[in-house]
């Protein structure tokens, strides 16, 4: 009889390994969304006052600041223009590259380019207006592609970013590649660059990457004013640095209730034999 009830507890943690996935996963998918900046309300950008003169300029994907004539620096289509000046007449700016995007990715596999940002790090007078902060309103949908269904998911979120503009000077923060670097923080916490949905027994996590995004060292946080373990990248003077924004999709699956069931009379009846073995 002891052999019977070791049998049966094998054969329910057997179940376990081997009961049928509730769905297929979903191996492909269809994307499209955008990237702009909130040039209104209370995610507009702030500038510092600008006591010494200069301009600023705010559109959905363009943010510049400096000297005060926009006609040097963007054309009519909106773009920017990164003239080699000098302090007294020069301009930095944030712009977006492609305010849509569209594409295709598979689960588990490798990132697919979306939206991309370049800052134009040129030295200003810091009697200038200043960017202190900014806001990007993102927008995405997956549709699933293969194999065939109505698998989708929409997101639509705001990124605070904070940006600090260096004094160049020759004693910079470490980690600093120039004289010296700007630095942006994004708010919140870095988890808002991933959010999961289930679709039919299966978990996926949707994930925004970007070379360089991560946790900076303590040296530059403090000169953001902000505390250890900020979030944010850093771009090098006299540089126009893109930050690539990409997206990923991964996948695991969920136990079914069936799964879990057949996983406690399997303990059960382990714990059963060995009691009776005992």
């Amino acid at each position: 009889m002891k052999s019977l009830h070791v049998a049966v507890a094998a054969g329910a943690a057997l179940g376990l390994v081997t009961a049928p996935a509730s769905a297929e996963l979903i191996t492909d998918w269809d994307f499209n969304g955008s990237l702009e900046w909130v040039t209104d309300g209370g995610g507009a950008p702030t500038f510092t006052s600008g006591d010494g003169g200069g301009g600023t300029s705010v559109s959905s994907s363009l943010l510049s600041w400096g000297a005060a004539d926009d006609d040097n620096f963007i054309d009519d289509d909106g773009n920017f223009i990164n003239v080699d000046a000098n302090a007294s007449n020069s301009r930095s700016a944030l712009e977006i590259g492609d305010t849509s995007f569209s594409g295709s990715l598979q689960t588990n596999g490798a990132a697919q380019d979306t939206a991309e940002v370049t800052h134009f790090n040129n030295a200003i007078l810091s009697s200038y207006p200043l960017l202190q902060s900014a806001s990007l309103l993102s927008s995405l949908t997956l549709t699933q592609a293969a194999p065939p269904g109505d698998g989708s998911f929409d997101d639509d979120r705001t990124f605070p970013i904070f940006f600090t503009e260096t004094l160049n000077q020759d004693s910079c923060f470490e980690g600093s590649a120039s004289n010296c670097d700007d630095i942006f923080l994004l708010g919140g916490d870095p988890s808002d660059l991933q959010e999961s949905f289930e679709v039919d027994g299966w978990l996926y996590t949707v994930s925004i990457v970007a070379a360089g995004l991560g946790t900076l060292n303590d040296e530059a946080c403090d000169e953001a004013g902000a505390g250890p373990g900020c979030f944010g990248f850093m771009t090098e003077e006299d540089q126009a640095t893109t930050a690539q924004f990409q997206l990923q999709v991964s996948a695991t699956q969920v136990p079914a209730p069936g799964a879990l069931g057949l996983l406690g009379v399997g303990l059960l009846g382990m714990g059963l034999a060995a009691a009776r073995r005992r």
